[in-house]
């Protein structure tokens, strides 16, 4: 096990011993912002055992890392259930000013931090009534100019999120949930009503009529004439 001591020095100078390796911080930004900790933990897992596997790593970048995750999981958990990483880890923020760490312990000291995120998340939430809570907005807005971004303020929450889980529970994406409804109530409109194209789509919640038809043509296979016709 690599008993390397990371630790935070101001006004550090440069040291030879360790060659930078690439830490890549998209993966990990990427999976906090849906909200997905059991991905988060696996990229750190990784992570860490190719820095202890190549030794080629910087101690200050290895911090900067773990500074990253909890700095991005921190704006994560403000903005999507309104309470700080604090709530978890009081001092958090200045760990890295405080300890001296060996590569597994600042591991430990990390993914204990993730776990009882993970845990705090499972115990408050439910899954299913979020999507729930959001299908019926959709159902109930679907006339209006509504988003991913719009049903997320309404829910409360991080709109990647909302995302993530919604594609998760429902196997389809927000935008073809959205999609379906609207033209479901076209067609509704097509066959009970002699409305135009500007004014069905206009109802059902599409202000350009022009985008409005590709997309009933696309989903249906059919004109709205022609689907009228058979009718």
């Amino acid at each position: 096990m690599d008993q390397t001591i990371i630790a935070y020095e101001r006004n550090r100078p440069a040291c030879k011993t360790y060659i930078a390796s690439s830490i890549n911080y998209l993966p990990v930004r990427d999976a906090v912002q849906i909200g997905n900790l059991s991905l988060l933990r696996q990229l750190c897992e990784k992570q860490f055992n190719d820095l202890e596997q190549t030794k080629t790593h910087l101690p200050e970048k290895i911090i900067d890392y773990v500074r990253f995750i909890l700095i991005t999981l921190d704006q994560f958990l403000n903005e999507m259930l309104h309470i700080p990483l604090s709530q978890f880890e009081n001092q958090w923020d200045t760990f890295y000013t405080r300890y001296h760490f060996t590569l597994h312990e600042l591991k430990i000291y990390l993914f204990s931090i993730l776990d009882r995120v993970n845990e705090f998340m499972r115990s408050k939430e439910d899954y299913n009534e979020i999507v729930l809570s959001a299908k019926q907005y959709i159902n109930d807005h679907y006339q209006e100019n509504i988003t991913l971004r719009s049903v997320a303020n309404y829910l409360h929450m991080n709109a990647s999120y909302v995302s993530s889980l919604f594609k998760m529970k429902t196997d389809i994406s927000f935008t073809q949930y959205l999609t379906d409804i609207r033209i479901q109530n076209a067609l509704l409109l097509v066959t009970t009503t002699q409305k135009s194209a500007a004014e069905i789509s206009e109802l059902v919640g599409y202000s350009n009529p022009n985008y409005f038809i590709k997309v009933f043509k696309k989903v249906t296979g059919s004109t709205i004439s022609e689907y009228r016709n058979r009718r």
